[in-house]
This record gives structure tokens, sequence and C-alpha cells, in this order.
């Protein structure tokens, strides 16, 4: 198949992704989750602080990689909350769980930050962190609340916060929460204001939402792009080239490529699990090994494999800098920075048709992969979490590459033909747009 043909193949591609988008359009989380501490009052039906304690909790309280745990003697109250405001800010139903699980994809529940919805006489969770001390509203006078929203950090340094009624804390003193009684008439404006006043805290939380988003995506952009031409320019100064592979074993890679690849693998999943302060258990690290480290190996391999079949020069290579400081990174800072492998492409004395063809086989793994995953969240249990965060990452993975500024792969497609490039890049943008701001 002729390379001009690429494109139309993956506007096919995004097409069946847009049909099966309605199988997940019931609620995809962003991996960050944002609490509006007045938005969740409003929908308890209270403004401000009236009748509610609020201990340490910002008014946008940002969780990563959470799961939220019902109790299981929830009242009407607080499951009502949870339901007007995940309404507005939905959550994956596979995220959550009630108080009697103890692990969520064969992970244990420690190992997440925490919504627990319910008190202490209400959520088994939360009388548990209650007695280890975790939470602290037992220092609290609490003689007028009726509900709490508490933001903590458990010992393993995950967020947890508690919402819900303050039935069960040692010093509480039962308060009924009722509607103010308005003596009539009732000014016509009544309805309006309150109207007004829900739009707007509902416009406030969105606006938040919107710029963490924005925030997160951007942070994420420029973290990849200053570790492209980090390993650009290191591999222009110590004028690295790409060796002759002589001894091909298996589609087109040597055994050092190989080798180098399970590596990388290795190193990226223990970075992930470094990075979210999880234990470094097996399933934690098969877990990131597969949903974060075969992302981005993949998607190299990719453009060495094309170029194998194009021959071009080129070499997967293990990146000694790279290792080290997105170990370094992901245990200072917790964000997983740079990467353990590059491939070294020769670009001298080849056509630029063959180049782009290089370039665009990162971006088209990763897009391939996007859609496997997209499928695999139709399941239950691992399988549809492992989809969901693998569809995320393989999708920005997409959209980071296609960027037209160097080093990035869009660049050559983009100099090669920018028709082509528009072809592609507009409608997977719009795809990933609709997936991060509408959807979600």
């Amino acid at each position: 198949m002729s390379f001009r043909y690429v494109p139309v193949v993956l506007v096919v591609l995004f097409t069946l992704v847009s049909t099966i988008c309605p199988a997940y359009a019931h609620g995809i989380p962003q991996l960050a989750y944002i609490i509006d501490t007045d938005e969740m009052l409003a929908c308890f039906g209270l403004a401000g602080d009236c009748n509610a304690t609020i201990i340490n909790a910002a008014p946008n309280i940002s969780l990563n990689h959470a799961i939220v745990v019902l109790g299981s003697r929830a009242d009407t109250t607080e499951l009502g909350a949870f339901e007007r405001y995940t309404a507005v800010h939905p959550v994956y139903e596979k995220l959550i769980i009630d108080d009697k699980t103890d692990a969520i994809f064969g992970v244990s529940t420690g190992e997440f930050d925490l919504i627990l919805i319910g008190g202490p006489e209400h959520n088994a969770y939360t009388k548990k962190l209650l007695d280890q001390g975790v939470l602290k509203l037992d220092n609290v006078n609490m003689s007028q609340t009726g509900v709490v929203i508490e933001e903590a950090k458990t010992s393993s340094d995950h967020v947890v916060v508690v919402i819900g009624s303050a039935n069960g804390y040692s010093n509480y003193t039962p308060v009924t929460i009722a509607p103010v009684i308005i003596s009539p008439p009732v000014p016509p404006i009544a309805p309006v204001a309150a109207m007004v006043t829900g739009a707007g805290i509902g416009a406030v939380g969105s606006f938040a939402a919107f710029w963490s988003r924005t925030f997160e995506f951007m942070y994420g952009f420029i973290s990849t792009f200053a570790g492209e031409v980090a390993c650009e320019k290191e591999t222009e100064i110590r004028k690295i080239h790409a060796r002759r592979l002589k001894k091909i074993v298996f589609l087109g890679y040597s055994w050092r490529e190989i080798i180098v690849a399970a590596s990388c693998l290795l190193l990226f999943s223990i970075a992930f699990v470094i990075a979210d302060r999880m234990s470094l258990l097996p399933g934690n690290i098969l877990f990131y090994l597969v949903v974060g480290g075969f992302v981005v190996v993949a998607h190299d391999l990719g453009h060495r494999l094309v170029a194998y079949w194009l021959k071009v020069d080129a070499e997967f290579r293990f990146w000694g800098l790279g290792s080290a400081t997105m170990l370094l990174t992901s245990w200072l800072f917790g964000l997983v920075f740079a990467q353990p492998s590059r491939v070294i492409i020769e670009k001298e004395d080849h056509t630029s048709e063959h180049m782009a063809a290089v370039m665009l086989a990162g971006p088209t793994i990763s897009l391939g992969l996007s859609i496997i995953f997209l499928i695999m969240m139709l399941c239950d249990g691992p399988a549809g979490t492992i989809g969901l965060l693998g569809f995320s990452m393989n999708m920005v993975t997409v959209v980071y590459s296609m960027m037209p500024f160097d080093p990035m792969d869009g660049k050559t497609i983009f100099e090669w033909n920018r028709l082509y490039w528009a072809i592609l890049f507009i409608p997977i943008t719009s795809l990933f747009i609709i997936a991060t701001y509408i959807v979600v």
C-alpha cells in the first residue's frame, strides 16, 4: 500500500473510535479528579459553611487516580448529594466500590486517593481512618455540624476526602438540617436567584476543572517536548549514530534491541509506581507495564520497524541519562520525566516521504493501541480500568507527537505535506478534546 493512503486508513480508524465513543460516553474520568467544596455543599442543600465543618480542605481538592468508596449505610442525603455532584462531574463507574472491598484491580485500596461518601457511622472506611487517627475531626467543635468535608493524607501520602454526615464523631451533637422557612409572600425573584446561584456555583466548578485539565495537558506537553529536546541535543553533542545491525532476529529487531525494550518496559513500570507512591509489588509493576511503559516503548518501536522496512538506518537504544532522570524525578517530584530509551535515526540521504513515513509510524501505533484499549473499556474489572488508562495515555501520546514542532514527529510530517498533516491531526485532536473536556 502506498504511503499516500495512510491518512485514509487513519481517518477510518478515527471513525471507528467515534462510533465506539457512545459506549464510554457515560463518564470517563480524567486521571485527576477535582472536588469543589462549595458546589458539593450546594448539592447537600447548604450555602457556604452553614451546618457544615470543613477541615484542611481547599476550595478545589485535586485527587489523582482516585476511587470512590460508598458507605454501605450511607443515607439518602449523602447518596443524593453524591449523585447530584457526579451528574455534573462524572466518575467512571468501575472506580466506585463499597466499603466492604479491600482491593480494586488486584491492588489494595490504600494505594489510591480515596473519596469516602459517608461519615463514621455510615462508611466503614471513614470509621477505620478515624480510629487510626488519619482523620482529625474529633479535635474540632462540631456542635452545629450536620455535614463534614475533610481532606487528609494517609501514611502512604495518598489524599483522602470524607464527604458525609457527622454522625459517629465523639464530640458530635446531633443537629437537624432543615430548610430555611420564608414567610409568605415569596418574592418572584427568589426562584430566579436560587437558579442563578446554583448555575454560578456549577460554572465556577466547571471553570476550575477546565483550567485544571488544560494545565495538565500543557504541563504534559512541555515535559514531553523538553525530554525530546534533551534527547536530541545529547545525541548531537555526543555524535551518536545508529549502528548497522547485521543480525536481525525478529521483525527487523536485533537481540540487543529486544533486550533493551524489555528492560525499558520494566524501568518505566517502576518509575510510574514510584511516582504514584505505590508499593513495588509485582501487581503494581505489571499494571503500569501495560498502561505506561508499553505505550511509550511500542511507539518508539514503531519508528524503528518502519525505518527497517524503508532501509533507513535506525536503532532502538538504551538512554542512560534519560533513565537516571526518569527515576530521579519520579522519586523526588512524583512525575515521570524523560524515558529510558530512544530511537537513533539517520535522516540524511533519504526522501522526505520516507522520513515522514518513519515519523508517522509512532503515532499510528499509538492510535491503534488506543482503539484496542478503548474496546477493553467495555469489559468489567481490571480489564476495563486498564482499557481506560491505556486509551487516555495512547491518545495523549498521539496528540503530543503530532504537534508540528521540532523535534516532535509532527514537524517532519508537516514539512513533507501540510494537508496530510492536517487530515491526521485535526480529527485526532478533536476526539481528544471531546474525551477530555466534553465527555468527562
